[in-house]
């Protein structure tokens, strides 16, 4: 069985779509910490293991390095994140089913589609980087001009009329 369905789509889609290897890296370790959860978790016969706790506790951890402290302070508010957060302040980790779905929230909103070409705390987040104080974030081209870029620096395409001076051709 397979208890991390939607953490396991997102960390998929990281491994193969994130910008850094060292997110590519962590999400491969989150991968191998989420099988031997599951498989510890389906020896238990029905039941969670006495163990189960300290493996979920450090999947936490690794999603935790995973998205970023920063990141994940950066976003404080967005319900998700605030779920994910409040896990430090729990003795002992919800079932398995909540945590994926707590899981998979943060790593879609860290490294979904719509953070690529973002910076800052708002990327994955839905709010546009501009909205989060940085009003050149996500656009490549802000303060930079290069020559032949705009309509007015367009060479203007000029039909000789025969017989003007300098087109060599005769009246």
């Amino acid at each position: 069985m397979t208890a991390f369905i939607k953490t396991r789509a997102a960390t998929d889609y990281i491994c193969r779509h994130a910008p850094s290897d060292l997110a590519r890296n962590r999400a491969l370790a989150l991968l191998a910490r989420l099988d031997t959860c599951e498989a510890a978790l389906a020896s238990g016969n029905g039941e969670a293991p006495a163990f189960a706790g300290g493996l979920l506790r450090g999947l936490v951890l690794l999603v935790r390095e995973l998205a970023g402290p920063a990141w994940l302070a950066a976003s404080a508010g967005n319900p998700g994140i605030d779920a994910f957060t409040a896990l430090d302040t729990t003795p002992d980790p919800p079932a398995p089913d909540i945590l994926d779905e707590i899981f998979s929230r943060v790593l879609w909103a860290r490294f979904g589609p719509g953070h690529q070409g973002r910076e800052g705390p708002a990327a994955g987040t839905g709010t546009p980087a501009r909205a989060a104080g940085n009003p050149r974030a996500g656009n490549p081209r802000a303060g930079s001009r290069r020559a032949g870029n705009s309509r007015t620096e367009r060479p203007k395409i000029v039909k000789h009329r025969a017989g003007d001076p300098g087109t060599g051709n005769p009246r």
